[in-house]
């Protein structure tokens, strides 16, 4: 499986990370699922609601509830989710690993005051399986 982004998603990602650190930014991930591949149309930055933001991100429910309300009535699925890593590598932590929902792609970005390293993907096919590693393509285009 692969997640597919352009370098304008991949950027506005960084720069969202860039712009929470030293907490952890969220985001939806919106697009087309597919058997192989999932091809990113848009990235929805998201406020993060965990109580303890520089340790981990909850989305906000409203946002995610919205998103899947509009994937219902024919909208772009919901296909992951982004978050940062402040200072941190690029793996999901104990509690990513454990509120990862199936189905779904969760992109890590490491971030530091320098900048922001390569991100990596996760995702868990099944309920209970563990989170496996996805790559991570940067294409020109994917969805208008």
């Amino acid at each position: 499986m692969a997640l597919i982004l352009t370098p304008a998603q991949l950027t506005a990602i960084r720069e969202h990370a860039l712009a929470a650190y030293p907490e952890e930014c969220c985001g939806l991930l919106l697009g087309e699922p597919g058997a192989e591949r999932e091809l990113v149309a848009s990235v929805v930055p998201v406020e993060n609601r965990y109580a303890e933001p520089r340790r981990g991100f909850e989305l906000p429910p409203d946002a995610v509830a919205c998103a899947l309300a509009q994937e219902r009535r024919g909208g772009r699925d919901v296909v992951g989710v982004y978050h940062s890593h402040p200072d941190g590598v690029p793996v999901p932590s104990r509690r990513d690993e454990r509120e990862a929902w199936p189905g779904w792609s969760y992109l890590i970005v490491p971030v530091a005051a320098e900048g922001c390293g390569e991100p990596r993907c996760f995702r868990r096919a099944v309920s209970g399986e563990p989170l496996a590693e996805e790559s991570v393509e940067i294409v020109e285009a994917t969805l208008a």
